[in-house]
């Protein structure tokens, strides 16, 4: 059993890590410990880039997984979504919005990639709604403003070592809707809390310490292998 919760991390590799040659990927380490694609690269013209594209469509990235693994992260994902579902309904608050149906796939697909630890999932969910509501005060909904605010968004979340795509979702959704600050608290903190407490006692069920990841400690058992 100790394998299971390994299987569930997916092997999730740095974009373009492991199928690119070395002068093709320069990239730069950030204050967070994450590589950055924006560093400099030699560019490919004419048909060799489109060569790569269509490489890149016909062989992805990573293994299949395991009908152990999908089944695992299914049954996860299905007990954190339904969780957060019935309990909205219980208590007739709206704990269930789009995004958090995304952070479902990280926390039970990819449990052991950086975007799907605790600080990430609260801090961007937190950082995202907080945007999106001083945004929407200060600039309205236009189409233009949605743009800076997620833009702002993602680079305050890359500051903070928040980074958690799936919260990018928070800002639109706070900027279309326009909701009070309440908004804030339920559904997006206290949704983010019970999808954290599901993913806590999924993973560690399994293996005891396997979620979350501390920065430093031993490196996670992986089944399926990174770029495999």
């Amino acid at each position: 059993m100790s394998c299971l919760v390994g299987e569930l991390s997916g092997g999730v590799p740095e974009f373009g890590e492991g199928h690119a040659p070395q002068h093709r990927r320069s990239r730069e380490r950030d204050a967070g410990g994450q590589h950055s694609v924006y560093g400099t690269a030699t560019s490919r013209h004419g048909w060799g880039r489109r060569v790569l594209v269509v490489r890149s469509l016909a062989h992805g990235v990573g293994r299949p997984w395991s009908l152990r693994t999908a089944v695992l992260a299914g049954v996860g994902g299905a007990l954190g979504i339904g969780t957060v579902a019935l309990l909205g309904l219980l208590s007739g608050a709206p704990l269930l919005i789009a995004p958090m149906g995304s952070t479902c796939m990280m926390l039970f697909g990819a449990p052991q990639a950086p975007f799907a630890q605790p600080r990430n999932v609260l801090g961007g969910h937190l950082i995202c709604t907080v945007v999106g509501l001083v945004a929407v005060s200060m600039l309205g909904a236009a189409p233009w403003a949605i743009g800076v605010a997620v833009g702002f968004a993602m680079a305050v979340m890359g500051l903070t070592r928040s980074f958690h795509p799936p919260a990018g979702g928070d800002t639109v959704l706070v900027m279309l809707v326009q909701p009070s600050w309440l908004f804030l608290f339920a559904p997006v903190l206290l949704g983010c809390v019970v999808l954290l407490g599901i993913a806590l006692l999924f993973h560690n069920a399994h293996t005891r310490g396997s979620y979350p990841v501390l920065e430093g400690g031993p490196e996670p058992h992986r089944v399926v292998a990174p770029g495999g």
